[in-house]
């Protein structure tokens, strides 16, 4: 088997024995783009749940006072996506999307990828935050500081943030944040920590 035969072999086996602990999100129709921002942050779950029904999207697996799907969110990344309704008290605080590439030098393309879509919806951002450069090392330089990757925009509706964050698994994955207002970070520490 070459390299990208293991590759791919590799990432679909992770990518099924994580899915199962979760569970798939159901989608009837081709996959399509979500535009987290248009979330109707501050209802309650029938709302959030129309919300996801109106796009094609049920299913998923609560965790707490998250609620998990499996499903693309951006077109053209092809890695593992996770959609999550983050409802703490019963109404919509946030929305996460976590874009789980096979393998850490793989983190660049995925990142880049996402970016891009980004950058053509909704302009530069406001903020951006970068030190380092993408390696094999990325998960040591995350943990020192000497890696960073943070960008945010002013949306209707709230904040957006796309980055790397740092995480105490030092698994390195992409994620995307949706809220009103997102805390400010001056350390790389914004993952979500308790969804693995």
């Amino acid at each position: 088997m070459d390299m990208i035969g293991r590759r791919h072999f590799l990432t679909s086996v992770a990518a099924f024995s994580l899915s199962a602990c979760v569970g798939p999100a159901e989608s009837s129709g081709a996959a399509q783009s979500i535009d987290i921002t248009t979330a109707p942050l501050g209802q309650g779950e029938a709302v959030a749940t129309g919300w996801l029904v109106s796009r094609r999207i049920k299913g998923g697996q609560s965790f707490g006072r998250y609620r998990i799907y499996e499903t693309p969110v951006f077109e053209r990344v092809f890695d593992r996506q996770r959609l999550v309704l983050n409802s703490p008290d019963g109404a919509l605080e946030s929305v996460f999307v976590i874009i789980s590439p096979g393998f850490a030098d793989e983190a660049e393309k995925t990142f880049t990828d996402v970016f891009r879509q980004l950058l053509a919806a909704y302009g530069r951002p406001a903020h951006s935050r970068e030190r380092g450069r993408f390696t094999r090392n990325v998960a040591t330089d995350l943990r020192t500081g000497a890696f960073r990757r943070e960008h945010e925009w002013r949306v209707p509706g709230g904040d957006l943030r796309l980055g790397i964050p740092k995480r105490i698994d030092r698994q390195v994955r992409v994620e995307v944040h949706f809220a009103r207002r997102l805390a400010l970070t001056t350390q790389s520490d914004w993952s979500v920590e308790v969804i693995r």
